[in-house]
């Protein structure tokens, strides 16, 4: 497989796996909803993104962002069980992780593009 392959399955591997680590942790966080309120999940979510979000590239940082959005919302906000946002914090939350896997994702295509354009080129002259 050439370089591109090979990102593009790191990519897809990082976003399969991202929503694996979802699904675990919203199965045990799930059992303490009510005891540990929102916000306890939405770090490990958080935490989840950035993992995840840092080996993604464009198009898998936002949907990494996305899926841990609709774990977040689905599950462990009032309605449970809907993707209803009834308040300023669940929508800046859930905005707040699909930027993050955005920004991420972005980050990583940036550099993947610079490595690329640094070995078929060699290192860019310094001008002053």
């Amino acid at each position: 497989m050439g370089r591109d392959a090979d990102e593009l399955l790191g990519s897809a591997v990082a976003g399969g796996l991202a929503f694996a680590a979802c699904l675990i942790v919203t199965t045990a966080l799930l059992a303490f909803r009510i005891r540990l309120g929102p916000w306890i999940p939405y770090a490990a979510f958080v935490g989840i993104v950035i993992a995840f979000g840092r080996t993604a590239g464009l198009f898998m940082g936002p949907y990494i962002g996305l899926v841990a959005a609709f774990f977040f919302d689905f599950f462990f906000t009032r309605p449970y069980g809907s993707i209803h946002i009834d308040s300023e914090s669940q929508l800046v939350a859930c905005l707040a992780l699909i930027l993050l896997g955005s920004a991420l994702g972005f980050a990583r295509w940036v550099t993947r593009t610079l490595r690329r354009h640094r070995r078929q080129e060699g290192p860019w002259p310094i001008s002053s």
